[in-house]
């Protein structure tokens, strides 16, 4: 089993922090090839947008950011 190199988790931290002050989880999948990051659970989007190529913003009824999805997340160096 691989472990991820604490470098790179570390490096990731400040963007994540910027991102969101609370709590996050990722998830992978890898039939689909698309990465998930939350804000918060559940993490049901009523409206998304795609703010970069491949990469969507999330957001709940009220507007407000529940997370991001990152499509062909192995394009972006992200999943197996």
């Amino acid at each position: 089993m691989a472990v991820p190199l604490v470098e790179d988790v570390l490096k990731l931290l400040p963007a994540l922090r910027r991102a969101h002050a609370g709590s996050f989880w990722v998830s992978y999948d890898a039939e689909g090839d698309v990465l998930y990051l939350s804000f918060r659970l559940p993490n049901v989007a009523e409206t998304s947008d795609e703010i970069e190529r491949d990469v969507l913003a999330r957001y709940d009824e009220k507007g407000e950011l529940i997370g991001y999805t990152v499509l062909n997340a192995s394009r972006h160096g992200l999943g197996s």
